[in-house]
């Protein structure tokens, strides 16, 4: 998430983030097209961003109304799928079984 302070479709910085070495792109915009809306509850143009890596996909992706998060600006939320960021082999947790307890001894079994 980014506050770039200038528009996120023109300006100096979205144009370099778009371009070589980082090839990033705007996972909200990507999402909405170009319709126009404000990030900041004064202003007119998109001044916020999520930037993220072409290879990774952002499969939903909201701008929340103002003053719905802290500050002046609209907070952004963003759906990555949870193979992106862990790897592919998610590790299933196993239900622990449990063993009744034997024991022959008397003594034993009026401790427990």
């Amino acid at each position: 998430m980014m506050d770039g302070n200038e528009n996120m479709q023109t300006g100096k910085l979205a144009k370099a983030l778009t371009k070589e070495p980082f090839n990033m792109i705007d996972s909200i915009r990507t999402k909405i097209g170009d319709l126009k809306f404000a990030t900041h509850y004064r202003g007119q143009e998109q001044i916020d961003a999520i930037w993220i890596s072409k290879n990774l996909e952002a499969t939903k992706a909201t701008a929340l109304p103002f003053f719905f998060s802290i500050g002046d600006h609209r907070g952004f939320m963003m759906d990555v799928p949870e193979e992106l960021i862990l790897g592919n082999k998610l590790t299933t947790i196993q239900r622990p079984y449990a063993r009744r307890l034997i024991c022959k001894k008397r003594r034993f079994k009026q401790n427990i």
